[in-house]
């Protein structure tokens, strides 16, 4: 075998062991940009899901806050204690404000988990975003990788004259492996 093929032959053996290497890292990048997008989607939803429930809190913080400032409140259950009549109608009047005190904390409760909670989840999407936009840019290097020791295998038997190519495909040449190319 001429000294021209047999350096070609090394040559082209390599640069389709790189494009198997970068053709499987595309295949693993490609099946993690799968999971990261599935994961973004589920954290998206989550998030949609936060947001809306911390709407509602906030829309009952804000009904709570009405209440006080128009003056339907329970801030003084005490000066009700003092001037009721009845001993009995005091009792319940108190137990009735303290379960509307009892309701406003929960809804302040409500409010400030829920913030916490799509705050967290926000993050959470954020991360994961940018984690699947990395992904991407990853991928599309690794293509470009691949289809750059693709063109550098044409190069290399484009510059063989047809007696070499001959020489290189008799049996006695090394085999050559089939490389999957990305769309």
């Amino acid at each position: 075998m001429p000294a021209r093929v047999s350096q070609a032959l090394t040559r082209l053996q390599g640069l389709f062991r790189q494009a198997a290497e970068a053709s499987e890292a595309y295949s693993a990048s490609r099946d993690l940009l799968v999971d990261r997008a599935a994961e973004t989607r589920r954290l998206s939803t989550a998030l949609a899901d936060a947001r809306s429930a911390l709407a509602r809190s906030r829309d009952e913080a804000g009904r709570l806050a009405r209440r006080q400032y128009q003056g339907r409140t329970e801030l003084s259950p005490y000066l009700g204690l003092l001037l009721a009549r009845d001993p009995r109608s005091a009792l319940e009047q108190g137990r009735l404000l303290a379960r509307a005190a009892d309701s406003s904390r929960a809804t302040i409760t409500r409010l400030e988990r829920r913030a916490r909670r799509a705050g967290a989840l926000a993050a959470a999407s954020r991360r994961a975003f940018d984690e699947q936009r990395a992904l991407a840019e990853r991928q599309r290097e690794q293509r470009d990788t691949l289809r750059d020791r693709l063109d550098e295998v044409e190069e290399v038997l484009a510059s063989l004259s047809p007696e070499e190519l001959t020489t290189l495909g008799r049996p006695a040449a090394a085999p050559v492996p089939a490389v999957p190319v990305p769309p």
